[in-house]
């Protein structure tokens, strides 16, 4: 038997006016399911950072059970950002395909079955296979999470949340890694390598997301851009009750505007219309710019920070001579200090210091989080490159091994702008090519790790004079595109 009160409710649900879905996700409030949806998106953030950098600190001990070359060694450093490079792509047209939560409980499903098989490698062939299939279905995790995220919010919150979940990247990327490694490395275990407990016990990342994601619903903008309003509403309604704690029933949307949609289809059709819209006359320098500038964030990012734990043994080895950065590194190759041995403990130091430089990543995460909003995206982003620039070429001067390290960490911190980048890309892309969008992005992004991983060890070893000078041009070069982004939602 039907109320008289949920008659009324439906009669007024009929003659009420439609409302665009930026009032409808307003009016949501937010709250206690932006929290927990916050949580799970930034662990699907963090478990990609992980599944990917986290063999740069086993590689020494890998290398001893495996017997791989120095050759070898580069290219399993690469495996993880590879994988993702190739994968961004399938699985950001995946995401607009077949929905944002579905594609990523499946990725991280499979990647969890991958990373595993890695640990128990027998060889290089197959531990650089497991890992290449690693990143590629954890590449979801960047792919479409931000999209995810900002599709559930109103213009109030939307950047706050994107950059906020853009926290957890640093937390995976080397906090996380760190604090196993510096426990788990220097176990002596008699039947089993302590790298490879280290390689699955950074599997729980992605154990916790994938357990989340099930908790969680489809993106409402999404489901509305399929043409499913009325599956929209069900999920803004249930946000709505989570967040204030009052009935469903009393959400004070009851229609929503229609949005252009296309339903949803695998197909290289598809794929080439969603190109065409995010090469099409009107906004294809923009994305051309926006995947440069990824491109370049993470060259310099990346490739200085794999090459950062080497740096800091050459300072450490000499720091009793207050040597600059490249005169360290002059000392050090002269005097043949970096032949590494597979016999006695482990050196936890350097994962020690990267532990500190992960703490500062966190917290220059949380800062840009709560000041975007206030200074804006692209002021933002000029200024942070800028002192980038001006942190890489004042290295050639320092005398002081703390200063030296701090000016590094700020170098490597470019790629804390990878979350400012995000949000400007997702404000700027229509909602049915945004994941794509992303992921193209993202596969800039690994593009430039892959090319400063392995460039950087070469030039900064031959050419360290003139390195840093180089590198603060590219960043200006950088600062000068950023000032060509858009800077308000198209």
């Amino acid at each position: 038997m039907v109320s008289s009160s949920e008659n009324s409710s439906d009669n007024d649900a009929d003659s009420a006016e439609p409302q665009t879905f930026e009032e409808a996700i307003s009016s949501t409030m937010v709250g206690r399911f932006h929290y927990f949806h916050l949580f799970i998106a930034g662990m699907c953030a963090m478990s990609m950072m992980v599944e990917v950098s986290c063999l740069s600190l086993v590689m020494s001990a890998a290398k001893c059970d495996l017997n791989f070359t120095v050759y070898q060694q580069g290219l399993l450093g690469s495996s993880g950002f590879i994988g993702v490079a190739i994968g961004c792509q399938v699985l950001g047209f995946l995401a607009d395909s077949l929905g944002r939560v579905k594609t990523l409980r499946i990725m991280l499903g499979i990647s969890i079955c991958s990373s595993l098989i890695s640990a128990f490698s027998v060889n290089f062939q197959m531990l650089m296979v497991f890992r290449v299939f690693t990143g590629f279905f954890i590449s979801g995790c960047q792919s479409c999470v931000f999209s995810y995220v900002a599709e559930f919010h109103g213009s109030k919150s939307r950047v706050k949340y994107i950059t906020m979940t853009a926290v957890f990247l640093p937390i995976g990327g080397v906090y996380f890694p760190g604090r196993i490694a510096i426990g788990v490395l220097p176990l002596s275990l008699e039947s089993f390598s302590p790298w490879r407990l280290y390689l699955i016990l950074n599997i729980l990342p992605s154990i916790i997301a994938c357990g989340g994601l099930f908790l969680l619903p489809e993106s409402p903008k999404y489901l509305l851009s399929q043409g499913k309003p009325d599956e929209c509403l069900k999920v803004l309604r249930q946000i709505f009750s989570v967040n204030t704690g009052k009935s469903k029933n009393l959400y004070p949307c009851s229609k929503l505007e229609t949005l252009e949609f296309q339903r949803s289809q695998i197909g290289l059709k598809l794929i080439k219309d969603k190109f065409k819209v995010l090469f099409s006359k009107n906004i294809y320098l923009q994305t051309l710019n926006l995947c440069f500038v990824a491109f370049g964030i993470t060259f310099v990012g990346t490739g200085t920070y794999m090459w950062l734990p080497v740096i800091i043994s050459f300072l450490l080895s000499n720091s009793e001579t207050s040597s600059t950065v490249c005169e360290a590194i002059t000392s050090s190759q002269a005097g043949n200090s970096t032949i590494s041995s597979c016999e006695g403990p482990v050196n936890t130091l350097q994962y020690e210091i990267l532990l500190y430089i992960g703490v500062f990543f966190v917290c220059s995460y949380f800062f840009i989080s709560q000041i975007i909003t206030l200074v804006g995206k692209k002021r933002l982003f000029v200024c942070w490159l800028g002192v980038n620039a001006v942190s890489s070429i004042v290295i050639y001067w320092i005398h002081n091994i703390y200063a030296s390290m701090v000016a590094l960490t700020i170098v490597v911190a470019i790629g804390n702008t990878n979350s400012i980048l995000n949000a400007i890309a997702a404000d700027y892309f229509p909602t049915d090519v945004n994941a794509m969008a992303l992921s193209i992005i993202l596969m800039s992004c690994k593009v430039g790790a892959v090319v400063g991983t392995n460039v950087f060890g070469s030039i900064l070893l031959q050419y360290c004079n003139q390195f840093f000078f180089v590198i603060g041009g590219f960043i200006v070069l950088l600062l000068g595109l950023v000032f060509l982004l858009p800077g308000n939602k198209r």
